[in-house]
């Protein structure tokens, strides 16, 4: 027979106070939505008279909560979470996930090489480069497109509130499987940011104590180019910074 003491200590889920089972709840939700890479695509650009001008308040990743699913007073806990943390959509699929929206001071616009011109250019089919994009300041590009060196030129040209360009290493594929999407992986401990006392070169600064990159070689780029950013970047540094990515699916949480 059952000790009954025993039994008293372990009460059913469902028989514990209201407020210890939304705490409950709460605690198999993240602390925080993680920084994601949202992919660029070009259906994203709107023409405005002779420019184009791209509407990242279109980018959306779909995100379920399994504990959502989990009973109506779940739900109600992870809407709550939601939008604590801007996610304030949901689509009709079942099982209903949340909509998580671009938000550009947080999240990263990944570009694919095959997208990048597209990027540049200002959408499918224009020519005169892309308007004025104050909310971007976060891009990611894969490393095979970075040793162009055309890469830094045209973003910088482009794109001058670019503060960051993020360098992914070792991706397996040019962007996530259907359902997937990427978000940064471990920090690898430093990057290359802009010296303005040395203007031939981006010089690596060492930020970890441990970390497989203690001195990468600086990357050499035209002077013209450097002088291009102190006149038109917003920002006051611009850095490339290398990063692994981890895959997710929708059916997890970010």
């Amino acid at each position: 027979m059952p000790d009954p003491i025993t039994q008293s200590l372990f009460l059913p889920f469902s028989r514990l106070p209201a407020e210890i089972r939304a705490e409950i709840w709460r605690a198999a939700l993240p602390s925080h939505p993680t920084r994601a890479l949202f992919n660029y695509r070009s259906d994203l650009w709107k023409q405005i008279d002779v420019d184009s001008e791209l509407r990242t308040s279109k980018l959306t990743l779909p995100l379920n909560f399994p504990v959502a699913s989990t009973s109506h007073e779940a739900r109600h806990v992870a809407q709550a979470w939601a939008w604590h943390h801007g996610l304030t959509k949901m689509s009709d699929q079942y099982p209903r996930p949340f909509l998580r929206s671009f938000n550009p001071e947080h999240d990263i616009l990944y570009v694919p090489a095959s997208r990048f011109d597209c990027f540049i250019r200002g959408g499918p089919g224009a020519s005169g480069g892309a308007a004025p994009a104050p909310d971007i300041t976060s891009v990611a590009v894969l490393i095979a497109l970075f040793d162009d060196r055309t890469c830094l030129r045209s973003l910088w040209k482009h794109y001058p509130r670019v503060k960051i360009l993020y360098v992914i290493l070792e991706a397996t594929a040019e962007t996530p499987g259907p359902g997937e999407w990427w978000e940064l992986g471990e920090d690898l401990g430093g990057a290359w940011k802009t010296d303005w006392n040395d203007l031939e070169r981006l010089k690596w600064v060492h930020e970890m104590a441990q970390s497989e990159f203690t001195a990468p070689p600086d990357i050499s780029v035209k002077p013209e180019a450097l002088e291009g950013i102190r006149r038109d970047l917003h920002a006051e540094h611009f850095e490339v910074r290398p990063v692994r990515v981890v895959i997710r699916r929708t059916t997890e949480h970010a």
